[in-house]
């Protein structure tokens, strides 16, 4: 994340030292660059703690071997799913629950190509800008959505291999003869449990995070969008520099992200009842949009 808020500031710093109309749309295209990679990274890290919550922990080579002999089927992706997660069922469960994120990312950088495919020579118009407000829109309470459901332990990121693996050592440990290697091995479970509750509680941390980071620019995004034919390049560059600030003070504690989560909420519903938005938010979004 502090690479690609970087590479914004960089992005911004030589837009003021040209500023124009055309500078003032490459700002806009700027930001959304950072949101679709912000997003992109963002919920690949969801995806992979939901696969995380089915994994099962590694097999042997051997035990690889005696499953691949018995499918007697090329390599896919389901097929190395199956073989990560140990069961069909839960390869299939892997994979509906990642399909909408997946689904959400090709919206992002679909959305973003909007900018990237900008002739350099030319600048955006008002109804070209405002056209695209639904799309940021939808997506940004998708991502928000997402956030809330993590918070909420709706979706799940867990690490269950390991959790396979603590309960086989603890169970282990437990029929052990009584005596000063059971109470160490049992010793040594009970850290084992620690160490995967930190470690989970930072997955699911470290994915709210990044997916609040994503929505913070692009809630700026439609700031931008709704008021672009009445300000400068200083203005729109001023709104970029405040949502690196924002973005920067959402930390990995639940906190920070409740608050975060609030005033994102907040601002969702400021843009349904802003009188401008509103007849733009009701309309229909064509696929390909």
């Amino acid at each position: 994340m502090r690479k690609s808020l970087l590479w914004l500031a960089c992005s911004m710093l030589v837009l003021v030292v040209s500023g124009c109309t055309e500078e003032k749309a490459l700002a806009l295209q700027s930001a959304a660059v950072q949101y679709r990679d912000q997003a992109v990274r963002a919920l690949a890290l969801t995806a992979s703690g939901i696969r995380a919550a089915t994994a099962m922990p590694a097999g042997t080579a051997d035990e690889l071997a005696v499953k691949l002999k018995a499918m007697n089927r090329p390599m896919d992706v389901d097929t190395l799913e199956f073989l990560l997660t140990g069961d069909a069922e839960l390869a299939r469960a892997a994979g509906e629950a990642t399909r909408p994120l997946d689904e959400l990312r090709d919206r992002v950088v679909a959305f973003s190509a909007i900018f990237d495919n900008l002739p350099r020579g030319s600048y955006l118009a008002r109804e070209e800008v405002r056209r695209v407000i639904p799309v940021a829109f939808r997506m940004n309470q998708s991502l928000l959505n997402v956030a809330q459901q993590i918070e909420t332990g709706t979706i799940r990121i867990t690490d269950n291999a390991r959790r396979i693996e603590i309960i086989e050592d603890s169970n282990a440990a437990i029929a052990m003869p009584v005596g000063a290697q059971r109470d160490l091995a049992l010793q040594r479970a009970a850290r084992s449990v620690m160490d995967l509750s930190a470690r989970e509680r930072q997955m699911r941390m470290d994915a709210s995070v990044n997916l609040l980071q994503a929505a913070e620019i692009g809630n700026t995004l439609i700031g931008l969008a709704r008021n672009y034919d009445q300000v400068e390049l200083r203005d729109v560059l001023n709104a970029l520099n405040d949502a690196l600030t924002l973005t920067g003070r959402i930390s990995p504690e639940s906190k920070s992200i409740k608050q975060a989560l609030t005033r994102l909420h907040g601002a969702t519903k400021a843009w349904e009842e802003d009188t401008v938005l509103k007849p733009l938010l009701s309309q229909q979004i064509t696929r390909n949009e």
